[in-house]
């Protein structure tokens, strides 16, 4: 990872991180779609559906999306913290100057706008677009209407973010508009058997290697990719994936005791902490003759700690995650000696957010029938990292 990389992923992490972060202006009134399309067709059902992801230096995982009667394929960010779809608009030149993949909504390839306008602004920038009824679907399934907003002016967007489909089970476009997850549409036409939703991010070392391939599964999951059981936590807010956390150690020490709520979050590469738990992280850091300078730099043969935190389970238990320091650390590729911190100590959410670099530890599960999180310890080497030393 370069520097200029990590940067990106930091204001990735602002942009897209935290729906509590993210300011939603939402239409106060909405004109209804007066053209239908017949796109009936024989419905299909699987046990589930698996799709390649795309891994982005280890920290940031794209899935294809398919778009209009044309089939587009768009490399797009599943996030878990969000509920909203949006694509950018061949016709928004800052889309096109921001290097972002476009699609041009048209009437022949099953696509209607309409003229009010959704903004949406974040730490950073903006991007504004129009309310559209999208052709969606994903590689191996059949297509179905899908509302989402077509963006036709973007400030300061992060780079390498070509669109975002959230996976909140419902999305609230407008006061009149609510729509069921794309995942739930997909049970309901009998495409596959489960309202499931399951993520495996392998190691880039492993990937490049060909000893596996990051997925995305509809449908289930893939217990070949995990080992030991399946712990399940019930959500703890309605139209979230927010779960029970209590207790946050390093290496041993609790710096934090208290109900609060987490956040798997598989659209950030970062561990986002309460500003309490990132103060005693770096002061314990400190202790250790650590000190994390610009963009989260650290020399790579820090002694860093093993973190650890606690989540409430279905059955009423507490359950420990640990996380070593090679999952929440990364070496420069340009640099000697030097490596990023994955962590973040900002905004006012949940007391924890864990991303993509937790999830190649530990395999999830979104259940949207049960409304809960499955984790379960993935086949990753925790002796694997993705520093070198």
């Amino acid at each position: 990872m370069n520097k200029s990389l990590m940067k990106s992923f930091l204001v990735i992490f602002a942009f897209a991180a935290l729906g509590q972060c993210l300011l939603s202006i939402p239409l106060k009134k909405s004109i209804p779609f007066r053209q239908t399309f017949d796109t009936s067709s024989n419905s299909h059902l699987r046990k589930n559906v698996v799709n390649n992801l795309v891994n982005y230096q280890d920290g940031i995982y794209y899935a294809e999306v398919k778009i209009g009667k044309s089939q587009q394929p768009l490399q797009v960010i599943f996030d878990s913290s969000s509920s909203e779809f949006w694509i950018a608009s061949s016709k928004c030149q800052s889309c096109v100057i921001a290097q972002m993949q476009t699609y041009d909504c048209k009437v022949e390839d099953l696509c209607i706008t309409q003229e009010e306008q959704l903004v949406y602004q974040f730490e950073t920038g903006f991007i504004t677009g129009n309310l559209a009824k999208f052709y969606l679907g994903v590689p191996e399934t059949n297509s179905i209407d899908y509302f989402g907003v077509l963006i036709n002016e973007v400030e300061r967007i992060p780079s390498r973010i070509n669109g975002v489909f959230g996976l909140i089970p419902s999305d609230n476009l407008t006061d009149t508009l609510t729509q069921p997850n794309l995942v739930l549409q997909l049970h309901q036409t009998q495409q596959i058997e489960k309202p499931l939703l399951s993520f495996y991010f392998a190691l880039e070392q492993d990937e490049k290697a060909g000893k596996q391939n990051s997925s995305v599964t509809f449908g289930g999951y893939d217990d070949s990719k995990i080992v030991g059981q399946i712990e399940y936590f019930k959500t703890v807010q309605q139209n979230t994936w927010f779960v029970e956390f209590n207790d946050f150690e390093v290496d041993g020490v609790n710096v934090f005791s208290q109900v609060n709520y987490a956040l798997i979050d598989t659209s950030s590469p970062l561990f986002q902490f309460n500003p309490n738990i990132a103060e005693k992280f770096q002061a314990i850091l400190a202790q250790r003759g650590i000190y994390i300078g610009s963009d989260n730099q650290i020399p790579c043969n820090s002694d860093l700690p093993t973190i650890a935190f606690t989540l409430r389970n279905t059955q009423g238990n507490l359950v420990k995650f640990e996380v070593e320091p090679s999952f929440y650390l990364i070496q420069s590729s340009n640099l000697s000696n030097v490596c990023y911190l994955y962590v973040y100590g900002d905004c006012q959410g949940p007391a924890l957010v864990v991303g993509s670099q937790f999830i190649k530890k530990y395999l999830t599960i979104f259940d949207y029938e049960q409304k809960t999180i499955g984790l379960a310890r993935s086949i990753n080497n925790p002796q694997q990292s993705t520093l070198q030393n």
